[in-house]
This record gives structure tokens, sequence and C-alpha cells, in this order.
């Protein structure tokens, strides 16, 4: 005689009827962690606290919770209009039109291979449509600062200057008579009208979304999915603290799965996620931006699940914290190459690329700190006082002693602003 073992299943044999009904237990709460569409009668088993996980996985049944390709798209795309730029300084490069870059900005039909290279490893997807279809980077530009209009007047600017054989092939390409490097702008402005912006935004609102119910054809709640796209904004890989700082400071992606293959949603660190790292590199106690930040995703993420609203505030409130310190650190870090190379004007090793292109940086990266409302520094006043193009002049002159003290009076601000040690502001 054989032994039948059927696990949560309920046998219910009908006498009206020829045979029986199978009725599957398990969970049948539809917001429940372990929740089984299959089930047809409950079991009592559904679980709703979530313990803390170490990677960026969430899961509602067998199934994930977890939903931001549209800004792996966006991250994709920045990075192909950042290759487009930067090839035109290359020898032998080859001119481009306006089109090179609307096509990455505002086209929605993005069937073709993604162009990002992981060597020595093929990509999981091979096109961005995979990933998410129909996405327009231009749509998700946050436009507080007039971005998108800057963006397309540096991208006819650049299309037009690499018409221009004297200039192609050199940095000149890409930067204006002013001396703004418009590859730097382009690269910088993306990361923090899109990422930053969008990713302060949707954490500033968090508290709006409904957590109560999934949305439809979906595995997640609303709450869930805007804690996600704000994750998605800032870069990380999933398994983002498995892998020291230096690594990800050399390499952006990981081969965590070693099937030899990237996958650009789960494998690949992006924008401020790279960044974190960077800055992490100066080798101090103090400096850990990835851990925390990486820390505060991960815990306010489970509170959501969890539902608990003091522990996802106080992890919102550590995020928009360390996010602006993270972006004031980034602007620190352009102004001392920039301090670095201003003794050098006039001399043999002078190196203008070099200078204009931390410069761009320092200006960029010190106004994204106004789309934290309100920033911790006065933002639009030490732009002010920074100017809107480089200065060129002879060290030791009234001029080049007058711009040192406008630069030293804003990292003195900024450093009161965001509690940098010295330390910290000598090597950013």
């Amino acid at each position: 005689m054989k032994q039948i073992i059927v696990t949560a299943i309920l046998l219910v044999c009908l006498e009206s009827i020829t045979g029986c009904v199978f009725k599957e237990k398990g969970c049948t709460d539809i917001t429940a962690l372990n929740y089984n569409p299959n089930a047809l009668a409950d079991n009592g088993d559904c679980l709703y606290q979530l313990p803390l996980p170490d990677t960026y996985r969430f899961k509602r049944g067998d199934s994930s919770s977890v939903n931001y390709q549209n800004e792996v798209v966006y991250q994709l795309l920045t990075l192909a209009i950042n290759q487009t730029i930067e090839q035109l300084a290359q020898p032998g490069a080859a001119s481009v039109t306006l089109n090179n870059f609307t096509q990455w900005y505002q086209d929605t039909s993005h069937t073709k291979p993604i162009i990002t290279p992981v060597p020595p490893f093929a990509s999981y997807q091979a096109t961005y449509s995979q990933i998410a279809a129909k996405q327009r980077l231009s749509a998700s530009v946050v436009n507080t600062f007039n971005a998108n209009t800057q963006l397309l007047q540096w991208f006819d600017t650049i299309a037009t200057r690499s018409q221009n054989p004297a200039l192609l092939g050199t940095p000149a390409v890409y930067t204006t008579a002013q001396g703004i490097d418009l590859s730097m702008a382009v690269s910088a402005t993306l990361a923090t009208s899109v990422f930053l912006a969008n990713g302060v935004r949707l954490l500033g609102n968090i508290s709006s979304n409904a957590n109560n119910n999934l949305l439809a054809r979906t595995n997640y709640t609303a709450m869930e999915n805007a804690w996600d796209k704000a994750f998605g904004c800032f870069g990380a890989a999933i398994f983002y603290p498995l892998y020291p700082d230096e690594y990800w400071q050399n390499t952006p992606y990981a081969d965590h799965n070693n099937d030899q293959l990237i996958n650009f949603t789960q494998e690949f660190t992006f924008t401020f996620a790279a960044l974190a790292a960077q800055r992490d590199g100066i080798g101090d106690a103090q400096t850990n931006f990835t851990e925390t930040l990486f820390n505060a995703w991960l815990s306010g993420r489970t509170a959501i699940t969890n539902k608990s609203d003091l522990q996802r505030s106080t992890a919102r409130q550590t995020l928009l914290t360390e996010w602006q310190r993270l972006t004031a650190a980034t602007a620190i870090h352009h102004l001392n190459a920039l301090l670095s190379q201003l003794p050098n004007y006039g001399t043999p090793a002078q190196n203008l690329p070099l200078l204009n292109r931390h410069w761009t940086g320092f200006w960029v990266y010190l106004g994204a700190l106004r789309y934290f409302n309100p920033p911790t520094a006065n933002a639009t006043n030490l732009l002010a006082l920074l100017g809107n193009e480089p200065v060129y002049a002879q060290p030791g002159s009234d001029d080049y002693n007058n711009y040192l003290t406008k630069l030293n009076q804003i990292k003195t601000a900024l450093k009161t602003a965001y509690q940098f040690s010295d330390f910290q502001m000598d090597n950013f």
C-alpha cells in the first residue's frame, strides 16, 4: 500500500458529483509577503514582517516585488550620450550631428543594441527595450533650473564644433570659448537633473503613496515602487555593499552570479552609487557614504513592506541628508582639483582641459544642491560668488588672488554647512 503525503492540500470528496475537488491551501492575502495566487483556502500562515536583508532583493510570494527598470534604461541612455561626446576627443574621431544626441535623449524606440561595454563579459540584456520599452530620457529631466534647455543647446554646440577638423579629436571639440567643458556639463547635468532630482522628489513625497493594496497587475504597492524608483536613481547594484569601495572605484559592474553575463538591472553600479564609492576612497573612518546610504535604502524598503512608518521616516531622512552631503562632497572634489590647477596657469605645467573640466564639474554639482528643499548650504549665493565661467589669471596677480579668495570662501561655507572635517575637505 502506498502512502501518499500531500502538503497544504485539502481533499474534499463530494457525494453529489463524481470525483473530488482539490483545494490548495496557502496565504490568500494579496498584500502578504508569501501570498499564494493558487491558494483557494487560507492556511493562516501569511507573513507580514520582513527581516532586514543584506542585498536589495525583495519578494512577495515567489516573485520579486521590485521594479525600477525604467530608471536603469535612463541610466544607460545617459551613458550612451556620455560615450558619444567623449569619443569626439579621441584621435580619428568622426563628427556627429544633433540627431546623434536626440536619438538617445528624445526618442522612445530603443531597440538598438546596448552600447555600454562590459568586458570581458557579455550583456544579459541585448537592447534597451528588453529592460523597459518606450522610455524617453528627456521626459525624465527635472527642468526646475532649465536643464532641458541647456542640454539641447549643448548638444547642438557640440555637434556644430565637431564639424571643425581643427577641433575634432581634441577636448576643444566640446569646450566653449568661455572654457565650459560640455562633456562634463552634460554628464553632470543629466546625473543631477534626472537621477538626483527625481530621487529626492520620490523620497520627499514617499508618504503620499498608498501602501495597502498592490498596483494593478503588479506585485508591489505604490509606496514600494516609489522607493524602488528612487533606489534606481541612486544607481547601486543590488549586492553593492558586498564588494569593497576600491572595486566600484575601478569597475562599475560585477558578475556576481558567475554566469559570464552582466545584468544591468542587478549587477551594474551607476552615477551616484559610483560617486559614493569614489568619495569613500579618501580612507578615513568618518567617510562611508556607500554603507550609510545602502543600509538606509534597505532599512526604508523593509520598513515599507513591514508597514513601519517610523523606521521608514528615519531611513528617508538619512538618505536625504547623506545624498546631499555626497553631492556637496563631489562638488568639493572638483573644487580641490580646480585649486590644484590654478597655480599652473601660464606655466609649462598648464593643463587647461583639466582646469575647465573641474571648474565645470564644480559649477554643476554646486548648483545641484538646490534640488534639496531647502539645501543646507545657500547654493544660490555660492553660485553667484563662483560666476558663470572659469577665470584665467596669472598666479600672484590681483585677479588671481581675488578669484582664489572667492573659491576659498565657497569651500569654507560648504565645510561649515555639511560639517566636513579638515581631512575630508582636503582629500575629497
